[in-house]
């Protein structure tokens, strides 16, 4: 038991707190082992005064908090641990009933405001947030919109729908669109961020071409390009890659390419030769004859980082041996 409670000194530990807790967790702060957790999880039914006061003795210097709720009865305690948490840079709010609840039992914009309110008056400087079967896509973008430090934001659940998505998308002011770098719901959030909405500063992709508007891609006005850091396309015999694509040109900075199709294998097509230098790990799934195009493009070590390439039902590997020196995992 003690070599357990040690591990909580630890500040990448994270504490679940709920009431049947709260007696170990107050043991490990008497002798001493539970001392500056830097991670926090409020489970369901912690909503309690004395679990929330546990938490609000180390609100200051937390810098990840996830708050799980059963309604959409907002305890005043839960305010104060967040407008305490004045370190917080992770926010992970989620609701256990989400869409399903009744209408006078809604968790609605206006309870979701007067949580991340109190997150705004903490003036956390909160890089990440997490939504998770939490249909308030106003007071969502909103927060976004009032924090200058946030560029990540995940939302997850029932509510990864599109009319999700785009709500949050034209609510989302042209600042924030330009800071986030992490905007993920499924496929759905990409597509989004295809039709021109101005995310110019993404870094990660997930691109359904059937999907992309014109079957081409966005220009650096509208869309990510030499921020675009991980890109991961799917493609299909009726809708192979937009015409012309050339990615050492479009996305100069890629680190990680990965190339698919969720049906049976395909021709590579539309490709011009070139990877870009910065290319880390490569990945082809259920692509044929890319042979041609992988040892034109990496030859002369034009690829010189590249150390992973996954490949899975295809019909010929050899067009990575220009690569060769470099690869480490195969």
């Amino acid at each position: 038991a003690q070599a357990a409670l040690r591990c909580l000194r630890g500040q990448h530990v994270r504490v679940n707190v709920e009431p049947g807790a709260l007696p170990s967790l107050e043991l490990a702060l008497e002798r001493g082992v539970l001392v500056a957790p830097r991670q926090m999880q409020l489970l369901y039914d912690a909503m309690t005064p004395e679990c929330l006061a546990f938490v609000a003795r180390f609100a200051p210097r937390l810098k990840y908090l996830n708050v799980c709720l059963r309604n959409a009865k907002i305890p005043k305690e839960l305010l104060v641990v967040l407008r305490r948490s004045t370190s917080l840079e992770e926010l992970r709010i989620s609701s256990l009933t989400g869409f399903v609840v009744p209408d006078d039992d809604a968790f609605d914009d206006e309870t979701m405001e007067r949580l991340l309110d109190a997150v705004v008056e903490s003036t956390a400087p909160v890089r990440k947030l997490y939504i998770d079967r939490v249909s308030t896509p106003c007071a969502v973008a909103g927060f976004v919109n009032r924090s200058p430090t946030l560029t990540h934001l995940e939302v997850m659940g029932g509510q990864s729908s599109e009319e999700f998505a785009a709500a949050i998308a034209h609510t989302l002011s042209d600042g924030a669109k330009q800071r986030l770098q992490y905007f993920t719901a499924g496929f759905v959030a990409p597509k989004i961020a295809a039709e021109g909405h101005g995310f110019t500063s993404l870094r990660v992709m997930q691109v359904l071409v059937n999907q992309l508007p014109g079957g081409v891609w966005w220009d650096a006005a509208s869309g990510p390009t030499v921020s675009l850091e991980s890109l991961l396309v799917c493609v299909s015999g009726d809708t192979p890659l937009p015409p012309d694509t050339n990615f050492r040109e479009q996305f100069p900075n890629l680190k990680r390419l990965k190339i698919g199709c969720w049906q049976s294998p395909v021709q590579l097509r539309n490709v011009e030769v070139g990877l870009p230098a910065t290319l880390e790990t490569l990945e082809l799934h259920s692509i044929l004859n890319a042979a041609p195009f992988l040892e034109a493009s990496l030859a002369g070590g034009a690829c010189p980082r590249l150390t992973l390439v996954e490949f899975s039902n295809v019909d010929d590997v050899s067009g990575v041996m220009g690569a060769a020196p470099t690869i480490r995992e195969i």
